[in-house]
């Protein structure tokens, strides 16, 4: 996936803070968490999606036409994340500073 560090530059991608995922979970908003499996069963925000980025490639057609806010351990897995599926069209929105500034509901 670093292919597309050269075709999307991360000033195009949006980004919100991790402490706005109550707001986006009260809202019914898609939340694509790219950790591993591992780090995902050890804590994850409720009703979100696991997809790991090493999966993303070839999972990517299980994601809903909606926006999809994407969140992993600090921000980087996510923002690569972003830029995969912003050029696959995707309407995409990274969750800055991941599950480790999320002060959880």
């Amino acid at each position: 996936m670093d292919f597309f560090k050269n075709i999307i530059d991360k000033n195009q991608i949006e980004n919100i803070p991790a402490s706005k995922i109550d707001d986006l979970m009260d809202e019914g908003a898609f939340i694509l968490d790219v950790r591993t499996e591992g780090e995902y069963k050890e804590r994850s925000v409720k009703n979100s999606v696991n997809i790991p980025l090493q999966e993303l490639d070839v999972r990517y057609t299980e994601l809903p036409d909606k926006k999809i806010y994407i969140l992993c351990r600090s921000g980087a897995r996510s923002l690569e994340a972003a830029k995969f599926l912003k050029v696959k069209g995707f309407d995409v929105c990274n969750i800055k500073g991941g599950i480790i500034e999320y002060p959880g509901k």
